[in-house]
């Protein structure tokens, strides 16, 4: 079992590798705020929400099950089967673009980005390719390189988008250094994966009765992760289409600036959290020694810079962005306390499929986007403002995220 001095020495030893990873996207964000226009940003993030709804659930969520099988041979075998699985979904998706490309960005509300929308599933392979790798680094407990992967992706997704801007690319810059980005990471994986990925280890059969063993992911997961990607990423997008590419872009850059440090942060407690909480699991049945402490952790850590932010977020967005990016510091203020409950609850999120309770969690995130969408309908019947949709915004993923933490809670006082 793992030891909590080993659990804290392991989140530190990702969380000082990413620090750069996390500080470098703050320190261009005042130079790219200002080369790149608001509108830019918004579709950029339109498209970036479609790549990542596509590339998460494109695997059929088989690299969830990565970390399961005690055989080394069997984990290497569901990686192969996600990558495969994705290159085929995103494959088909890329020939129906290339078939319709004016169709379906009218549909999705991103006119402007009809003749470069097929690059969205080609990020959403290498997303996805990057995923199955740091499931297999993970499952190798190699945090170390995992913490490298997301410097290698920040760094040159960052500098790429400078350069890019600097050459006046608007939206196609800033999409091509997010494909960038991806394709370096996945690159510096693959160097350092230890085992016989791409080795053919097993016949039709026995892969066939691999997946069949682990297809309670792609039953459950698959709908769960659509369903929490849809209510995180639809937003863009919907906001692009109803109101303008402007919300969008402030919208976004919020989200994209406040979200990525708590994704940098989470991810490295939960790839800690997951692996102990696996060998808790194994050991007693249940995790609630290690989900306890790291709720209290989060929440001490968390408390401080999220009430913070709601006090200085208006005045911080417009002096290190500049003016133009006034409206995106109002909407962190009103994002402060969910923003705060997503940091909580995203890395014990795995709890729901070590334990076997992927159907709670698919309710959950069904409730999730339903309160979303109740948040833009109602804006739209009242035909309000931006401000108020985002504040129903607000309250719709405040609502989500404490259902997540108080049901996880329930799960393990029942199975301890």
């Amino acid at each position: 079992m793992i030891r909590l001095n080993e659990f804290n020495k392991n989140v530190a030893k990702v969380l000082s590798g990413t620090f750069f990873a996390q500080l470098l996207p703050f320190i261009l964000a005042p130079i790219l705020a200002r080369i790149y226009e608001v509108e830019a940003f918004g579709e950029y993030y339109a498209f970036a929400a479609i790549v990542s709804i596509l590339g998460s659930i494109s695997t059929g969520k088989y690299e969830m099950a990565i970390l399961n099988p005690k055989a080394e041979q069997e984990a290497i075998g569901l990686a192969q089967a996600a990558i495969l699985i994705s290159f085929i979904t995103n494959l088909i998706v890329f020939i129906l673009i290339i078939l319709f490309p004016n169709t379906i960005s009218d549909v999705l509300g991103i006119t402007h980005l009809s003749n470069i929308l097929w690059l969205a599933p080609v990020a959403a392979f290498l997303l996805a390719s990057g995923l199955v790798f740091s499931f297999l680094l993970n499952r190798a407990k190699a945090f170390g390189k995992l913490t490298k992967g997301k410097i290698v992706l920040s760094s040159l997704t960052n500098f790429s988008r400078l350069g890019m801007g600097l050459a006046t690319l608007g939206t196609l810059g800033l999409i091509l250094s997010l494909i960038i980005g991806y394709l370096a990471q996945l690159l510096y994986m693959i160097r350092h994966i230890n085992g016989p990925l791409l080795q053919k280890n097993q016949n039709k059969q026995e892969r066939q009765s691999l997946l069949k063993s682990y297809s309670d992911f792609p039953k459950s997961m698959v709908p769960a992760t659509l369903l929490n990607k849809s209510s995180n990423d639809l937003p863009p997008i919907l906001i692009k289409s109803f109101f303008s590419g402007q919300v969008a872009g402030w919208y976004g850059q919020m989200v994209g600036l406040l979200r990525k440090p708590i994704a940098i942060i989470g991810r490295a407690f939960e790839e800690v959290y997951r692996q102990g909480a696996s060998e808790q699991i194994k050991a007693k049945g249940h995790c609630s020694p290690i989900f306890y402490s790291t709720l209290k952790k989060l929440c001490l850590i968390g408390i401080i810079p999220f009430g913070a932010l709601f006090f200085i977020a208006p005045d911080l967005f417009a002096l290190v962005l500049g003016d133009k990016w006034l409206e995106s510091g109002l909407y962190a203020r009103y994002f402060a306390l969910p923003l705060f409950l997503q940091f909580v609850a995203y890395p014990l999120s795995s709890t729901f499929y070590l334990l076997s309770k992927n159907k709670w969690l698919s309710y959950l995130e069904f409730l999730q986007l339903g309160l979303i969408l109740l948040a833009f309908g109602t804006s739209l019947v009242l035909n309000s403002d931006s401000t108020f949709l985002i504040l129903g915004l607000s309250i719709a993923y405040s609502i989500a995220y404490l259902c997540k933490i108080i049901s996880l809670q329930i799960i393990l006082k029942r199975v301890a």
